[in-house]
């Protein structure tokens, strides 16, 4: 990055820091009328992200992508704003993208089966999770008990 994008980054973190979200926003969108960077796009992604604004999230994302199609962080954040905008399956393609990029990235396979669990089609899900297990053991915690509720309703047929 450059010295100009820094201080954008800058002025919008302490905007963030302080709550200020919209300013953040407003940071990014002024410097990004006059020229285009994927990485500002991605950033301001992620903030309409925590505004739960999906579809400018997306937007912002793959405006990003367009440009660097192999950046694997922001394909696994437009796959959780798709996820929560309800477009399930294009979500599973960023995080399978994602997956192709870094096979051993743990999040990618959890959001996999958060999803595949909430579609009741438990026994993905639950792959889905044991491989986020085997790859990031830290995550155990999180999700031993998401795999002891799935192996019981599989028992039981669900």
């Amino acid at each position: 990055m450059n010295e100009e994008e820094d201080r954008v980054v800058e002025a919008a973190d302490r905007l963030e820091d302080i709550g200020d979200l919209d300013g953040a926003i407003e940071v990014f969108v002024s410097f990004l009328n006059t020229v285009s960077v994927p990485r500002l796009h991605a950033l301001l992604g992620r903030l309409y992200y925590l505004k739960q604004e999906y579809c400018r999230a997306i937007e912002q994302f793959s405006t990003a992508l367009a440009v660097k199609p192999d950046a694997a962080t922001t394909l696994f954040f437009r796959g959780q704003a798709l996820a929560m905008s309800g477009k399930l399956e294009t979500a599973i393609q960023d995080f399978n993208a994602v997956l192709r990029l870094q096979p051993a990235a743990a999040d990618a396979y959890r959001e996999i089966g958060y999803i595949r669990e909430f579609q009741k089609r438990l026994a993905e899900a639950r792959e889905a999770y044991e491989k986020a297990r085997t790859l990031d053991p830290a995550m155990s915690d999180e999700l031993d008990e998401r795999i002891t509720d799935l192996d019981a309703r599989l028992r039981e047929g669900g």
